[in-house]
């Protein structure tokens, strides 16, 4: 086995593929209990050259330690939940050690009152964060509306991708590891922590990521170490797969956050008070819970302001396997609360959800700058059904109609304001919608929602450093992109230095002091980088007639929390069968404002392609579909930017939200269960 000759590098097949010579297959052996205490660990007879690897084992320190927090890497003493890894079985054969480690015998001392006292640990709070202007209880007495609810988003994305794995080489005194890797930096130093080896003399390759979960970040670590002590034990190459059971269970088990608003509203529309109050359960620990908090906290109001106004965010620990949570997409749940609660309001207040969303727009927020939300608002209510004036909708122009009385916001003159009242007034008991459409013996209901996606954090700014050689070489100092983003990055480089594109390199960072501190999967993305290496290339141009080529170039926060947004409104329709109940969604309209559109038919195709793995996820047991998807883009010179993430936030909210009008009661929790519909 050849050693590396890097400490650092990079591979294009994935962990679960990684075969090496003399490779042997490992699994873990896991409780059965979410409580107790570990006392024996055996393998069953008959299991001929296996062997069983545990705390025992271990060089070093049994743990991986991630941002102050402590993983063991296996059980010692107290179980902290179902599910925790007691032990490692090791042989020649994956299935033959799959079977072994599911046979194992585990002795578990139970304590019945410390798994009494255990189940009530998620009091125990992680972390909590909390901000609050002007606020006061006293506002909730006094305003005309009053709305209450809680929300949550619970959707659990099918699971298509590669399973967590790793495999580890120990060749005398030096340490191999494959890994899907998101935080190089904190693994080499976990792996030296556990084995004993020096941080120098362990090289790690990254394989593909496919998931970038803050579980899969520590998961890695965890398999990594394990597979480097089974192969320092057995002197022998070992690789540790994760069975797709294992993955869903502690890789890509959601964390469950739940978003309470209770909102005072005036009459005429505006947010006097919000109270927002979101509580996530991150399981036995979550390294990132600090993290998370912060996220939460900032997009808890959604897109609108009030006038007073308090955010109480709580990460809280308890029993369960520790928690998944996607950072790039932690906002679609305070999204899906927010756009859920303004159509909530529009219900309760009869004011229209579009003209609800523009009289409490944020436009001062400097995380929404330069996005044209109103337009986008507009172009999506405005793209359902031909234009319609407002006078057509008066059923007559008697100042004191019922259509008057009961909705005070009054119409506004796109077709989705038309059908929003048209439904909701049908499933209010009124006649109204045989005055304006055949009347229909489906229920049928319509929903907008929007939301901000934030482009790159700037807490954590990227910086991109470039250098061109003598010899006509420009390398770049990044960790790898994809093909199709270093086909972009040659290109312009090649446009802006007039270099030929095969003289375009990678350097992939191998140097310690260039490892980055946090996990690069949630400091880095690549739309800014692109942005950056522009701003390298001309620095370059501009410095080649003074000698100096060398550049390097910063994302700057400008005060913002993010270095840019998207902005997406979205408007969904559904139709639930009068006499089956079932669900079906008719159309699906989406407006986006997302800078400079590059390839407008694949930003098209990646738009209709998230829309599309939303729809399963939406009703629990049913595979929702729509042959109706509307795509807009509002281009702009700005940047482009990425757009797959929004659909998280908008898609959700108002499909919960249309059903809601069409089965005239409030549907607060996704997925959607038949009980939901029946009830």
């Amino acid at each position: 086995m050849p050693k590396k000759e890097r400490e650092l590098s990079f591979s294009g097949t994935f962990a679960t593929d990684i075969a090496l010579p003399g490779m042997m297959f490992a699994s873990v052996v896991r409780s059965a209990v979410p409580s107790g205490k570990i006392k024996s660990v055996s393998l069953p007879g008959g299991t001929g050259k296996m062997e069983l690897i545990s705390s025992a084992d271990v060089p070093g320190r049994n743990a991986i330690s991630m941002l102050g927090t402590d993983a063991e890497i296996f059980c010692t003493g107290d179980i902290r939940y179902k599910g925790e890894p007691v032990a490692l079985v090791v042989g020649e054969y994956e299935r033959e050690v799959r079977d072994a480690a599911r046979k194992a015998d585990v002795v578990v001392e139970l304590d019945f009152s410390r798994e009494k006292a255990n189940g009530e640990r998620t009091a125990i709070i992680a972390a909590r964060t909390e901000k609050s202007a002007g606020f006061s209880q006293d506002d909730f007495g006094t305003a005309p509306f009053v709305v209450d609810e809680t929300w949550e988003n619970a959707m659990r994305p099918l699971s298509m991708k590669e399973t967590n794995a790793a495999a580890a080489y120990f060749d005398g005194d030096r340490l191999s590891v494959y890994a899907p890797n998101q935080w190089i930096h904190n693994m080499r130093e976990s792996l030296s922590a556990c084995t004993g080896i020096p941080r120098h003399k362990i090289s790690v390759t990254r394989t593909p990521i496919s998931k970038k979960s803050s579980s899969a970040i520590f998961q890695s670590e965890i398999a990594a170490a394990m597979a480097a002590i089974a192969s320092i034990k057995t002197g022998r190459p070992v690789k540790l797969s994760y069975t797709r059971s294992e993955q869903e269970s502690f890789v890509e088990n959601p964390a469950r956050i739940t978003v309470r608003h209770k909102t005072a509203v005036s009459e005429d529309g505006r947010i006097i008070a919000d109270d927002i109050r979101i509580t996530a359960d991150a399981g036995a620990y979550c390294p990132f819970a600090e993290e998370i908090a912060e996220r939460l906290l900032l997009g808890a109001s959604g897109i609108y302001k009030a006038e007073k106004r308090r955010v109480s965010v709580k990460i809280l620990s308890s029993k369960n396997p520790p928690r998944s949570v996607k950072m790039k997409a932690i906002a679609m749940h305070d999204f899906f609360a927010a756009e859920c609660q303004m159509q909530h309001i529009a219900e309760v207040t009869g004011i229209s959800p579009k003209t609800l969303r523009k009289t409490n727009l944020d436009e001062e927020n400097a995380l929404f700058g330069g996005i044209r939300i109103a337009d986008a608002i507009d172009a999506v209510t405005q793209s359902l059904d031909p234009f319609i004036r407002r006078q057509d909708l008066s059923a007559t122009k008697n100042d004191d109609c019922r259509t008057r009385k009961e909705f005070p916001g009054g119409f506004d003159s796109s077709a989705f304001d038309r059908k929003f009242f048209a439904y909701r007034m049908r499933e209010s008991g009124t006649n109204f919608l045989d005055t304006v459409s055949p009347s229909v013996p489906n229920k049928v209901g319509t929903a907008l929602a929007c939301a901000v996606e934030g482009i790159g954090y700037a807490k954590r700014p990227t910086v991109l450093r470039t250098e061109l050689h003598d010899d006509g070489k420009f390398v770049i100092e990044s960790f790898p992109v994809s093909d199709a983003d270093w086909g972009a990055w040659t290109r312009t480089v090649s446009d802006i230095l007039k270099i030929d594109r095969t003289l375009v390199f990678l350097d992939p960072k191998i140097d310690e002091g260039k490892e980055n501190n946090w996990p690069d999967t949630l400091s880095e993305n690549t739309g800014i980088k692109a942005r950056l290496l522009k701003e390298c290339c001309a620095e370059t141009r501009e410095n080649l007639a003074t000698g100096i080529r060398r550049a390097s170039a910063g994302a700057d926060a400008g005060g913002k929390p993010f270095v840019d947004a998207a902005f997406a409104a979205c408007i969904v329709e559904v139709e639930i069968d009068a006499c089956t109940l079932s669900v079906g969604i008719q159309r699906i309209s989406v407006a986006f404002d997302c800078g400079r559109i590059q390839n407008k038919p694949l930003m098209e195709m990646q738009a209709r392609l998230e829309i599309q793995k939303q729809l399963p996820q939406l009703m629990e047991g049913k595979l929702l579909s729509c042959n109706d998807i509307r795509i807009q883009f509002m281009e702009s010179d700005g940047e482009p930017k990425q757009i797959g993430n929004i659909i998280d936030s908008v898609v959700p909210a108002a499909f919960a939200s249309a059903v809601s009008v069409a089965r005239g009661r409030t549907i607060s929790r996704l997925p959607i269960t038949e009980r939901d519909i029946l009830g």
